[in-house]
């Protein structure tokens, strides 16, 4: 009996030339920035499958090997476009095909070809048509040196690559009906949390740089919510339903304010999510706890202050006014890193008691769940690679019976595979 895996939500495909010399220094980068770091041990298996495609497979071949599209819901192909992929006969079959890929009811592919070289729009007229991702710019200065331009070039990329992943994944979240690439999808709203005593400058150099990112709206509450209105249930409604992701600038004012801890609070609360059936008689899936990304803007002054339990695990970045749009590309992997949880959650089978949840929780997440399942909890599925088993004993001790699983775990069960012999 052979057992086939559920398709992953998405997965990316980088193809360069084996000729190509900034080919593969790319494709690392772009693999790191996705899937993480594979040296790091926190990082092992969180992050959204990337594949590389370059030297033939077999001896007598001239290309890589095919992409089986049907391992994944969404198919990121990324061709890296030099010279040497343009005159190459075999690689310009390989990708006229790829680009001519079909996409079907329950799984789609998406080229995005990357032009390193003026010559990249020579391909066939089926490639060369797509919407090119662009690394230089004719505004760029002639004075840069090879490691300026290189460092650019790799920041452009996985900026864009970033939002191009975005628009699809959130385009595609319910997971109902045929997926449709060519559909605009509606901008996310991040949650600016500051104090005004001290972040209002930087919240507003924030909103800002998110303004000009076409992905992107901001809730400021200076702006977003008028004068005279009763703000406190529109400040719960937008920092728990109504935005994507909480950006929390934390200066030496922030812990000591009620309403940013409680935006933080709303804002990291797991909000239960009950999938619905998809046919009558399928398996129930599981239900999850849908949490918010955060991060932490680090804007410390005096360098004296409180630490929040309501930062869990969220990352910190030291505030610089220079480095704005790379703080945008950061969060904006937060969230498709959790919208690609959650999909994953979503095909896992469920079963009284069992809940999911899109990132690794702390104590207190952990602990809200279990309110919010109304003392319901006995499992935990949580992405790769789980948490310690030093943290695990620690929640042992307030939930004697709660087991603590990884996707993984669970997905090879009826609901979540195909057998076939």
């Amino acid at each position: 009996m052979h057992v086939q895996r559920r398709p992953d939500p998405m997965r990316l495909y980088v193809l360069w030339h084996p000729d190509c010399a900034s080919g593969a220094d790319f494709a690392r980068e772009i693999y790191l920035w996705f899937r993480g770091d594979p040296g790091d041990i926190t990082q092992s298996g969180y992050g959204i499958p990337v594949l590389y495609r370059s030297k033939p497979f077999q001896a007598d071949a001239e290309t890589p090997r095919a992409i089986d599209l049907s391992a994944a819901r969404l198919n990121i192909i990324v061709p890296l476009v030099d010279q040497h992929m343009v005159v190459s006969t075999a690689w310009r079959r390989y990708l006229r095909s790829l680009a001519d890929s079909e996409t079907s009811r329950d799984t789609a592919c998406l080229m995005c070809p990357v032009a390193l070289d003026p010559a990249a729009y020579h391909l066939p007229e089926n490639v060369s048509r797509l919407n090119f991702l662009r690394v230089d710019r004719v505004t760029d200065p002639d004075i840069w040196d090879s490691a300026k331009r290189l460092h650019v070039r790799r920041q452009r990329l996985l900026s864009l690559l970033t939002q191009v992943c975005c628009r699809l994944l959130w385009g595609s979240h319910g997971g109902a009906g045929p997926l449709a690439l060519d559909m605009p999808s509606l901008p996310l709203h991040v949650f600016i949390s500051h104090a005004k005593a001290d972040g209002t400058d930087i919240a507003e150099a924030i909103r800002d740089q998110i303004y000009h990112q076409g992905q992107l709206q901001a809730f400021f509450d200076e702006s977003d919510l008028a004068i005279g209105y009763a703000f406190e249930q529109a400040l719960n409604k937008s920092a728990q339903h109504e935005t994507a992701a909480m950006m929390a600038v934390f200066t030496d004012a922030y812990a000591s304010r009620p309403w940013c801890r409680r935006e933080l609070r709303l804002a990291r609360e797991p909000v239960i999510v009950v999938p619905t059936l998809p046919e009558p008689s399928a398996a129930a899936p599981m239900s999850y706890g849908r949490v918010k990304p955060l991060m932490i803007v680090d804007a410390l002054r005096n360098g004296y202050t409180h630490f929040l339990p309501e930062f869990g695990y969220a990352p910190v970045v030291r505030w610089h006014p220079e480095r704005v749009t790379l703080l945008i590309d950061r969060l904006l992997r937060e969230v498709l890193l959790y919208g690609y949880h959650e999909e994953r959650a979503k095909a896992l089978p469920g079963k009284p008691g069992r809940y999911g949840l899109n990132c690794i929780p702390d104590l207190q997440m952990i602990l809200q769940l279990w309110h919010n399942t109304h003392r319901g909890l006995q499992e935990v599925i949580i992405p790769p690679p789980g948490l310690p088993l030093s943290e695990q004993a620690e929640l042992k001790k307030f939930f004697v019976d709660l087991e603590i699983k990884i996707f993984d775990d669970i997905a090879g069960e009826q609901y979540g595979c195909i057998s076939t012999r």
